[in-house]
């Protein structure tokens, strides 16, 4: 006959039950983390190429109303950055040179400054030492919200009928910017 301690059955499966409980916590705690990651990294991913673009009326450093749907007709280079970002400033090199290479009936390019502290003066600034003779203006129309912008510079395309044909965070080489228009024109 066996005989066993009713106390010795009782710490086994109250052992076994913590156990059980712990693996619980640990299933929870692995699926909230890897929750708050896909809610961290998702709009890494947002992709907008294929929706119409989204319109808006801003005011350039110039003082002339641009709006963006009123441009369409052309390929649109929207490039959407900060006075103060390292590589928004190395853009300005890229763009510079689609700026050269195509006539302003076929590509146009508009430069949103997204940051809010930014004024039309320190942007004007911005412009002459590093821009060249295309649209700039600051962010009054929800620009970066409307274009999910999470990371600066973020390049937009835009083909002659309103549609997204490219969107990326991060700088873009004006060979690659290239290849993108040369698709649309």
């Amino acid at each position: 006959m066996n005989h066993t301690n009713p106390e010795t059955e009782q710490k086994k499966i109250k052992k076994k039950g913590g156990w059980f409980k712990q693996e619980y916590l640990i299933v929870i705690v692995i699926i909230l983390i890897v929750l708050l990651v896909y809610i961290l990294i998702s709009p890494l991913f947002t992709n907008l190429v294929g929706q119409k673009a989204p319109d808006f009326t801003v005011i350039s450093v110039d003082g002339q109303n641009f709006t963006l749907s009123e441009s369409f007709g052309k390929v649109l280079v929207l490039d959407l950055m900060s006075t103060t970002c390292s590589a928004c400033i190395k853009e300005m090199e890229h763009l510079q040179g689609i700026f050269q290479r195509y006539s302003p009936n076929d590509v146009m390019i508009i430069t949103i400054d997204i940051e809010k502290s930014d004024s039309n003066t320190e942007l004007m600034t911005f412009k002459s030492e590093h821009g060249d003779n295309w649209t700039f203006a600051r962010d009054t129309d929800d620009i970066a919200n409307k274009y999910k912008v999470r990371y600066i510079p973020t390049i937009v395309i835009i083909d002659r009928d309103g549609i997204i044909r490219y969107w990326g965070a991060g700088e873009l080489s004006e060979q690659r910017m290239s290849e993108e228009i040369d698709k649309l024109i």
